[in-house]
């Protein structure tokens, strides 16, 4: 977002989980899981403290990379094969060689009691640093990352994806497809494939923003591109806009895919009032095509570069999985700022929530997920940067912040 419902990412180190429980309801076609349920946190067994309240959870923690350079390690991504739940693979920035950002890798097979790791092929297109990873798993079992691969000094860099057809062990340079077509700066690509039994099925789609116009910093514009393959990666058609125009800050690109097929784009732009526009895009049939953008909900955002107290490039980005029992049920999260004149306030974002039934035409009124309202003297912290997922039967979401 299910557009596949393995799919998490873990953002970083030190963040609150937060579980939305919607649990015991009949699901038909006509009734949405959400309907009439209050949204409630799930504690950790043996806690007991009320929303608001700092806690950890009793979980194992687990090190997924192997390395001892004791580097940082960055934008972390894990996905399950579809075929083998005991086989997981991670993807992550890593700084192991002498401080060059690479992507590294990590599987599995043992439901993630214990890993090894490794970096993907580096150097492709001539450019040295990589980021942005993102890693998802198809219908046969295969995974695929995708990621950018950059220069700095001049900025230019491509898109690439990497494939693995033996659980994450190996990457080869061969399965490696570069999917855009020129060094313009592009940025922040995501997968998703396909998990459904229609004619789509294993469709591999990838979103990313491409290129930029100079305007007063950090106002640059940027355009929405998309590219998939229909044949397991081997090849990538070649990518074209999904955005109506070029806008200020068009960034965030994320996808869904229904139960029948249907696939959804979802990114934020900023307007002429100086807040964000979420925009919503669909395609009907299997990416060939999408129709217009929609202003699905216009929210107030931080200033990137300053971020939240002063903790920087906080994006407001949306995130959006499907129900994968009822179609056209769609869930979209996003952190939002509470106070624009304080923006060092004790509690200066929120994680907002909102949800359309008929296939994103119309969307609910935001729900603050910490304590579903909008009061902030009631969380009195900063929650921002969410993922959400959605389980198998439909009932059940979790959103990480």
């Amino acid at each position: 977002m299910n557009y596949n419902q393995q799919h998490f990412v873990f953002i970083s180190l030190f963040i609150s989980l937060f579980i939305l429980i919607f649990s015991n309801i009949g699901l038909t076609q006509e009734v949405d899981p959400l309907d009439g349920v209050k949204i409630q946190p799930e504690m950790a067994e043996g806690i007991s403290e009320p929303p608001g309240t700092s806690y950890f959870t009793p979980f194992e923690n687990i090190r997924v990379n192997q390395d001892n350079t004791f580097e940082k390690q960055a934008e972390v991504s894990i996905s399950v094969n579809s075929n083998n739940p005991d086989n997981l693979v991670s993807t992550w920035i890593d700084y192991r060689q002498r401080g060059t950002a690479k992507i590294a890798f990590g599987f599995s097979f043992d439901g993630g009691k214990t890993w090894n790791d490794g970096i993907l092929p580096q150097n492709l297109g001539g450019f040295p640093y990589q980021g942005d990873p993102i890693v998802a798993s198809d219908k046969d079992g295969n995974f695929f990352i995708s990621f950018i691969s950059f220069n700095t000094n001049p900025y230019t860099g491509g898109i690439f994806v990497a494939k693995s057809i033996d659980g994450g062990i190996t990457w080869p340079l061969g399965n490696i497809r570069r999917l855009d077509s020129d060094d313009t700066i592009e940025d922040k690509p995501f997968i998703i494939i396909d998990q459904t039994d229609n004619t789509t099925a294993n469709n591999i789609y990838v979103v990313w923003d491409y290129g930029y116009t100079p305007g007063p910093p950090p106002n640059y514009s940027y355009d929405i591109v998309f590219a998939r393959s229909t044949d397991q990666g081997e090849t990538f058609e070649r990518s074209y806009n999904i955005s109506d125009e070029r806008r200020p800050n068009q960034l965030g690109s994320m996808l869904a895919v229904d139960t029948n097929g249907e696939l959804y784009a979802v990114w934020y732009a900023g307007n002429q009032t100086g807040y964000r526009d979420f925009y919503f895009d669909m395609s009907i049939d299997g990416g060939r095509s999408f129709g217009a953008d929609i202003v699905i909900i216009t929210v107030d955002s931080y200033t990137p570069n300053l971020g939240i107290n002063l903790v920087p490039r906080i994006y407001p980005f949306p995130n959006i999985v499907t129900n994968p029992i009822l179609s056209g049920h769609l869930y979209l999260t996003w952190g939002n700022r509470v106070d624009a004149a304080s923006p060092t306030a004790p509690d200066s974002s929120d994680v907002l929530f909102i949800r359309s039934t008929d296939y994103g035409i119309t969307w609910s009124s935001p729900i603050n997920v910490f304590n579903n309202g909008l009061n902030p003297s009631v969380t009195p912290n900063d929650q921002f940067m969410p993922w959400i997922s959605i389980n198998p039967s439909g009932d059940k979401i979790d959103i990480m912040y």
